[in-house]
């Protein structure tokens, strides 16, 4: 969505591309869940959602966040030399 925003590609691509991303992520939880025979579906796991911890949800949404600053200002800084 970040490119999108700087004109970097058009609006259906860019929509295209989530589409895609959502498209993707379940068929490959789908297969997983197939090929893995349940093993998703342990407590342990519990299809690799990812709950707040100790700390909370304030905190595990401002971790994530900074993450994703670090991560698209590395994208940005990097395609853009």
């Amino acid at each position: 969505m970040t490119f999108y925003r700087l004109g970097n590609v058009e609006f259906w691509d860019a929509w295209f591309y989530v589409i895609a991303q959502f498209l993707g992520a379940l068929s490959g939880v789908s297969l997983a869940r197939c090929v893995m025979r349940g093993a998703l579906a342990h407590h342990a796991v519990r299809y690799a959602v990812t709950v707040p911890g100790l700390y909370g949800s304030a905190v595990a949404f401002a971790a994530e966040l900074m993450i994703s600053f670090i991560l698209m200002s590395t994208v940005l800084f990097t395609t853009n030399r």
